[in-house]
């Protein structure tokens, strides 16, 4: 794959042959002032107002943030990827998160599935949240992070 050039959290120059020892790479890396560029976030919790707030029947149709989280215009094209019988997060986490992204016009993709759970994470399983990967690749395509033809 070859990545579209973007902004990258850190600068890398090449160093020279004979600066580099048999243990180093012949890269170095400085930081550089940069923000973040893209976002994946998969069965992401804490962000619904009501989650962790005092009410003890949250309204589950209101979709609001955490006061202390802020999305911009600013904030990075988001991915977002949650099952729906995750235990832990509930589905409502990702849904006020992909509000927050709509109104803010920040380019985004969504997935929700029936089954996976919680810390499906990267490993190969039967259920159909196990090619999340690829939907990403897809997605990076349709942001410009990849070329048409990298992404699948």
């Amino acid at each position: 794959m070859s990545a579209t050039t973007r902004c990258l959290p850190r600068s890398i120059s090449r160093v020279s042959p004979q600066a580099a020892c048999g243990s180093c790479q012949l890269f170095e890396v400085r930081p550089c002032a940069s923000r973040c560029v893209i976002a994946i976030a998969i069965y992401s919790g804490h962000l619904w107002a009501h989650k962790d707030g005092d009410s003890a029947t949250p309204n589950p149709t209101h979709l609001s943030l955490r006061p202390d989280i802020t999305v911009t215009a600013r904030t990075p094209p988001t991915f977002l990827l949650q099952a729906e019988d995750d235990a832990v997060d509930g589905v409502s986490q990702s849904l006020a998160y992909y509000v927050a992204l709509k109104q803010a016009g920040v380019p985004m993709g969504m997935h929700l599935y029936a089954d996976g759970g919680q810390s499906f994470g990267l490993r190969a399983g039967a259920l159909p949240i196990a090619q999340w990967p690829h939907l990403v690749e897809t997605w990076f395509g349709t942001i410009g992070m990849l070329d048409a033809a990298d992404a699948h």
